[in-house]
């Protein structure tokens, strides 16, 4: 069983089409045509992994108003207000995008999660995908927690990396290690200091996504670069999410972490060479 816990965002998409520009200012009016709702951060994790396999539960906060795009609330506690993304396109153009959303903090997450634990058997996946809005206020009593109950934890990072110690795995992108390690001018550099940082953090396996440059692997005592798989990138808009549901599903399969990163990486690149965010199929990791 794969468990995705974290901050549910919804990406709202206005499309239409451009003719004039506004006599008010340089800018151009877009004439709307149509809106559209996708699932957002620890629920695009989820929906990526929902479309792999039933066995996948998601814990999270959203408003009410919400709630009929999720197709299953047992997991999901009310909030007044949770984090909405409205990207504004013209003819296919990104033309802006407006972030509507508040810091939040509800314990009653919480309190549940620990409420469900007694039906936890061992070694289940925990994906943790942290966004900083509220939901992970305090990582390392959720993962204490977890760890006290012999589960595997793998996290998707936006605080300091210091927050999310004795981890299966950390996820960090490129920006998210170096902000924390330091700046590396090539993949070696970042190789050496990220053997550091699995040590002083005393996590077992270190995945750096570096965008372009693939992705490292490293743990105790081996590394491995992956090449990217991407061939043309139209929109990176959730590939970090679709990367780490595919990796998780993979993991839940008993794949190994190699191959398992191969596959996430391949799905990946077929994320990016879509617009907006891409719930991936059994098909495309054929």
């Amino acid at each position: 069983m794969i468990n995705v816990i974290g901050d549910i965002i919804i990406d709202e998409y206005w499309q239409g089409r451009t003719t004039r520009l506004s006599p008010e200012a340089p800018v151009p009016i877009v004439e709307l045509g149509a809106k559209h709702i996708s699932l957002g951060g620890a629920a695009n994790v989820y929906s990526n992994i929902k479309s792999l396999t039933k066995e996948v539960n998601l814990y999270g906060m959203v408003e009410e108003q919400y709630r009929e795009h999720f197709d299953d609330t047992s997991h999901l506690i009310d909030v007044p207000k949770m984090p909405v993304k409205i990207r504004v396109l013209s003819d296919s153009h990104y033309v802006t995008r407006i972030d509507d959303e508040e810091y939040m903090n509800n314990n009653e997450l919480i309190d549940h999660f620990v409420l469900s634990s007694s039906s936890w058997k061992r070694d289940n996946i925990f994906f943790i995908s942290d966004y900083a809005k509220g939901t992970i206020a305090h990582p390392d009593a959720i993962i204490n927690y977890l760890n006290i109950h012999e589960q595997k934890i793998i996290v998707d990072p936006k605080l300091s990396l210091d927050h999310y110690k004795k981890v299966w795995i950390l996820k960090p992108n490129r920006k998210e290690f170096e902000e924390y390690a330091g700046k590396s001018s090539n993949i070696k550099g970042i190789q050496q200091k990220a053997f550091q940082v699995l040590k002083e953090l005393e996590i077992e396996n270190l995945i750096i996504t570096l965008s372009e440059d693939g992705v490292l692997w490293v743990s105790k005592d081996k590394w491995k670069h992956i090449p990217t798989k991407a061939k043309s990138v139209y929109d990176v808009t959730g590939a970090g999410d679709t990367f780490g549901a595919v990796l998780a599903w993979c993991l839940d399969q008993r794949c190994g972490i190699e191959e398992s990163l191969v596959t996430a990486n391949k799905a990946a690149a077929k994320a990016v060479s879509k617009q907006g965010t891409y719930v991936i199929t059994q098909k495309d990791l054929r």
